[in-house]
C-alpha cells in the first residue's frame, strides 16, 4: 500500500506532506537502531573486553560475569560452556532487540503514512476550486475507505 501511494500521481503540496510525514518515522527508526546498537555494545561487546556495567553481587555469577544474570543448570565457569553461553546470550540479545525495534519502527511508519494520507485527503476535500468536485469527492471517499481497511487490517489482523 505504501509503495502504491508513493507511485500515484500527486501534486507538489501532497508530495511535501508525504515527505514531511516520512521524515519523522525515519528519525525515530534511526534513533531506535542507534539505541539498539548502543545497548548491544554495553551488554555484549564491553563484557568481551572485560568491562562490565553491572554490579557483580549476584550469586548466580560467582566467577566470570555473563551479559544476562540467571540460573544455569551447568557450571558456566569452565571454558567451553562459558564461551558458548556468552555467545548464545549475545545472539539472543541482538535478535530480540532487532525484532522489537523493527516491529516498533514498522508500526510507527504505518501510523505516520496513514496520517499523511489523511492530511492529503483533507486537503483534496476542502479544495472546492476543482470544477469536477463530484469526481474528487468520490475519489476521496474511495481512498478514505481504503485507508480505514488498511488500518483495520494492520491493527486487527484476521
Amino acid at each position: 500500500m505504501i509503495a502504491e501511494d508513493w507511485l500515484r500521481p500527486k501534486s507538489d503540496e501532497e508530495r511535501k506532506v508525504m515527505i514531511r510525514c516520512a521524515r519523522i518515522p525515519r528519525i525515530i527508526i534511526i534513533c531506535g537502531f542507534v539505541s539498539m546498537f548502543a545497548s548491544f555494545i554495553l551488554l555484549f561487546i564491553l563484557p568481551c573486553l572485560g568491562i562490565t556495567i553491572r554490579y557483580i553481587t549476584n550469586v548466580t555469577d560467582p566467577g566470570k560475569p555473563l551479559p544476562l544474570q540467571t540460573y544455569y543448570p551447568y557450571d558456566t565457569d569452565t571454558s567451553p560452556y562459558f564461551e558458548l553461553t556468552f555467545l548464545a546470550q549475545g545472539v539472543t540479545l541482538m535478535v530480540s532487540a532487532m525484532g522489537y525495534t523493527a516491529i516498533d519502527s514498522l508500526f510507527g511508519l504505518l501510523v505516520f503514512h496513514v496520517c499523511g494520507q489523511l492530511m492529503n485527503l483533507k486537503d483534496r476535500l476542502t479544495d472546492k476550486k476543482d470544477p469536477n468536485f463530484d469526481r474528487v469527492l468520490a475519489d476521496v471517499v474511495k481512498d478514505h475507505v481504503r485507508l480505514i481497511r488498511f488500518r483495520t487490517q494492520c491493527l486487527f489482523p484476521a
